[in-house]
Formats: C-alpha cells, sequence, structure tokens
C-alpha cells in the first residue's frame, strides 16, 4: 500500500497557536526586592518603611490625638503596605496595649 505524505501546512492549520509567554522580571531578587515605590502604578514596589507609631494604651504618652495622626500618616505613606480594610484594622489593633486594647475586644 503507498504512503500518503500530508503536507507541512496541512498539519500546522490543524494546530492551535501558543498563547503568548508572558513577561518575567529577570532582575537579581535583591535588586527587585529593594527598589522603593515607583510611579508606574504597577504594584511590584513596596514603599519604605515608615516608622512605626508607639503603642498607645490610653494611660500615658502619647496622647490620643498624637497617636492618632501617627497611625494615619503610616497608614498614607505605606498605604502600598496595607492595601486592604483588614489589614489596616489588624495595623492599628497591634499598636494598641494595656488598657486601650483590652477595651477593643467584645466581652
Amino acid at each position: 500500500m503507498p504512503r500518503q505524505e500530508t503536507q507541512p501546512t496541512e498539519h500546522l492549520a490543524n494546530q492551535e497557536e501558543a498563547p503568548p509567554t508572558p513577561e518575567v522580571d529577570q532582575r537579581p531578587r535583591s535588586s527587585r526586592e529593594s527598589s522603593t515605590l515607583s510611579g508606574n502604578g504597577n504594584g511590584r514596589h513596596k514603599s519604605t518603611k515608615f516608622p512605626d507609631p508607639p503603642i498607645f494604651t490610653g494611660t500615658s504618652e502619647p496622647t490620643w490625638e498624637s497617636w492618632t495622626t501617627k497611625i494615619s500618616d503610616k497608614l498614607d505613606v505605606n498605604a502600598d503596605h496595607y492595601p486592604t480594610e483588614k489589614l489596616r484594622i489588624a495595623y492599628v489593633a497591634s499598636r494598641l496595649g494595656g488598657d486601650a486594647d483590652e477595651q477593643t475586644y467584645a466581652k
């Protein structure tokens, strides 16, 4: 029985095109991690860590007004570190201590 040869174009016509390969950042890991927030909005680089406000206890320094200003500044400057409401609440709760911390729990 004679062998039928298929044309190369027939074989290729039956195959689907492969999806494009995603771009990968080829820079060394240390270069990617040490960059500061860029203005391009791609979210790959975190802003430089702003100092944490002191623990608020409600009984000593800092005052409520001073502490809330410092917490707001921290969350504004490092907004990319706390992108969700849950993360922002958890961060604020982590900066409470003593009586102020005890008041946050429902009885």
